[in-house]
């Protein structure tokens, strides 16, 4: 029977046996070590990239993104490593690597909003109106400076509310701007200049038709404002590929409301055109009202008809619905400036005297009459006071130098001088209709026909 031998134990062998073991541990560690480095630069990495995401300012077109990846690792026979990455892949630990890199494209947005006159809330016009502006905001919303060549189109109608011929834009370098008239002219080829993420108004100005006879109330006519992208004399085009390291021209507008603006988002039926547009809206009214003021030499003293020191003047205010269709207007008040030097030029008279200086058909302090005798209301007219705490329908208010006479036609605690009744409504002044106001000052000096001259 053989006998089984028994291992040669020594001291050396236990010795190795327990350094492998330890080698073995280290090896692990050190792999955990390297796996938790390279996911602890992940999240790092990716924490900043959702921070890049949420920052809403466009990154500038033509910027140039580049980075690199690097990985940390040891070899079970010893040794630790940093691998760079590359495009193309990279096993050379020894290497520099190579850069992965794009370029952010141009993205081409225009934006245009109406901001008064819109179809919502239009600009009203009126027979022989002139100066009548529509106004809208026009955004350079890519993250580039541009151009942008500006349009309008009138939306014809077989009765044009607008004179196509008067039809003018002008602009102002701020967003919500008003209408004054200090406006800047359109530049040549009516191409604006605008500045990424800024805002400019571009006015369109226009008159009223001469012949608004066959225009009725609540007539409306639309025009559409176009921004369209430009580049020198023509439109800008996109660059038809996308090559990461180019900058590449892509158009990011919405559908607009103009019929020649298809834009919409990309891959869907309407792909953007460069173009963006949107709608504001005239509205005629067919109420017509006028108002004129003049004046006449009611008594002279002097017998010159000159406005001499002592003279009579007396104020005539006309009010007319002068439309053309059977639309009414409904007043409220009118108020009445009487502008003199600071030295008085004049002093209201009290009493409305006639031209021989006689207080005729009305009582004394009555100094305004209100003739409604141009109208179909009951009541022929009214006379009344300057007095404000009579409770009468007027009042006037004394300055230096101003006064303000000031008549409310659909108010007053004692007397409304339009109220409600048979075949009116409170305020109304109907088609064909008149009011006349007038009231008497004396130009201050003195009343030769009264004083005599002296020398002292």
């Amino acid at each position: 029977m053989k006998t089984k031998e028994k291992p040669n134990i020594t001291r050396n062998s236990i010795t190795r046996l327990i350094e492998r073991r330890k080698e073995t541990k280290t090896m692990k560690s050190r792999f955990i070590v390297s796996a938790l480095s390279l996911l602890l630069t992940a999240t790092v990495l990716l924490a900043g990239a959702q921070s890049a995401l949420a920052d809403t300012t466009d990154t500038t077109a033509g910027t140039t993104v580049s980075n690199i990846a690097t990985l940390s690792y040891t070899l079970s026979g010893g040794g630790s490593f940093d691998l760079k990455s590359s495009p193309g892949g990279n096993s050379d630990p020894t290497g520099p690597g190579a850069s992965t890199s794009f370029t952010v494209d141009h993205k081409v947005r225009p934006y245009v909003q109406v901001a008064t006159g819109s179809p919502a809330s239009p600009t009203d016009v009126f027979a022989g109106g002139t100066v009548q502006v529509i106004s809208f905001n026009v955004k350079n919303d890519g993250n580039k400076d541009g151009d942008f060549k500006i349009t309008y189109n009138q939306v014809a109608l077989a009765n044009n509310i607008i004179d196509s011929t008067s039809v003018t834009m002008v602009y102002k370098t701020s967003a919500n701007a008003v209408y004054d008239g200090s406006e800047l002219a359109m530049p040549a080829g009516d191409v604006l200049s605008i500045p990424r993420d800024l805002t400019y108004t571009v006015f369109i100005v226009a008159n009223t038709v001469a012949d608004t006879s066959l225009l009725t109330e609540g007539d409306k006519q639309n025009f559409d404002l176009l921004a369209q992208a430009w580049s020198g004399a023509a439109a800008l085009s996109e660059t038809g590929s996308n090559t990461p390291t180019l900058q590449d021209v892509v158009f990011a507008d919405d559908a607009g409301t103009a019929v020649s603006d298809t834009g919409g988002i990309d891959n869907t039926p309407s792909d953007p055109d460069g173009i963006h547009s949107d709608q504001g809206t005239y509205n005629f009214r067919n109420v017509a009202v006028t108002v004129s003021k003049t004046e006449s030499i009611l008594y002279d003293p002097y017998g010159l008809s000159y406005y001499l020191p002592g003279v009579y003047v007396q104020y005539e205010i006309t009010i007319e619905n002068t439309s053309l269709g059977a639309t009414s207007a409904f007043l409220t008040s009118i108020n009445d400036v009487i502008t003199q030097s600071a030295t008085d030029a004049f002093v209201f008279d009290p009493d409305h005297v006639d031209s021989s200086k006689n207080i005729v058909g009305h009582n004394a302090g009555e100094s305004i009459y209100v003739d409604l005798s141009g109208t179909g209301r009951s009541a022929a007219g009214h006379w009344l006071t300057g007095n404000s705490s009579d409770g009468d329908a007027a009042s006037l208010t004394a300055g230096d130098p101003n006064s303000t006479l000031t008549v409310d036609f659909d108010a007053g605690p004692s007397t409304i001088l339009l109220p409600t009744e048979a075949g009116y409504l409170e305020g109304e002044l109907k088609q064909g209709e008149s009011i006349i106001i007038t009231y008497n000052v004396q130009i201050s000096g003195i009343d030769v026909s009264t004083t005599s001259t002296s020398i002292p």
